[in-house]
């Protein structure tokens, strides 16, 4: 969606972190740790960078109005 130039990109990429987050914290709850984040701790942390990126890139866009 983000690349078709769409407001509705931002809201799919802040949905689906969101979703993100609270299965990771429901993992944690009810599983344990290790099953919440994976392989690794740091790639589960490049990850979130790299989405946090991407909801930040959409925002700028959506706020210069240059998704339609």
């Amino acid at each position: 969606m983000l690349f078709l130039l769409r407001k509705f990109a931002y809201y799919a990429f802040l949905s689906a972190f969101i979703l993100s987050m609270l299965m990771i914290v429901y993992q944690t709850i009810f599983k344990d740790w290790i099953s919440a984040i994976g392989s690794g701790l740091i790639g589960a942390v490049i990850g979130w960078c790299i989405s946090i990126a991407i909801i930040l890139y959409a925002k700028s866009l959506m706020s210069k109005e240059i998704l339609k």
